[in-house]
């Protein structure tokens, strides 16, 4: 039986304190979840190269996640406008809502993976 490969296109919507929001992928597509991983790689300064030329870009880590799932939110600049989903914006926020947002995604990915896992432990149905 032929299956689709391909992941559908959902969210899910997780609440903060206060009432505020996020909209997060239900689950990543392949081509996300790489650029969540290339997003926090960056090429190493002259000298300083891993065995394969690549080093961390610690700046990255967790926000490459976060905009990963990040699909909406609630947040409102100060003028009360709806804030785009970006990293400008993510890196303007105040450390304890940056952490609030980043255990939630980090939560809803555990959870994301888990699934994954026990799809693949579910024996094929034969027709």
């Amino acid at each position: 039986m032929a299956r689709c490969p391909i992941v559908r296109p959902e969210t899910v919507r997780v609440t903060l304190a206060d009432g505020e929001w996020l909209e997060l992928a239900k689950e990543l597509t392949a081509g996300e979840h790489r650029e969540m991983f290339v997003a926090q790689v960056k090429d190493a300064p002259m000298g300083l190269t891993s065995a394969d030329g690549l080093t961390m870009d610690l700046r990255q880590v967790g926000i490459s996640k976060v905009l990963a799932y990040v699909k909406d939110w609630s947040f409102v600049d100060f003028k009360g406008e709806p804030l785009p989903v970006t990293v400008e914006w993510l890196r303007k926020f105040d450390q304890n809502t940056f952490q609030e947002v980043l255990e939630a995604v980090v939560a809803h990915d555990e959870a994301c993976e888990k699934a994954i896992e026990a799809r693949k432990n579910v024996p094929a149905t034969v027709s």
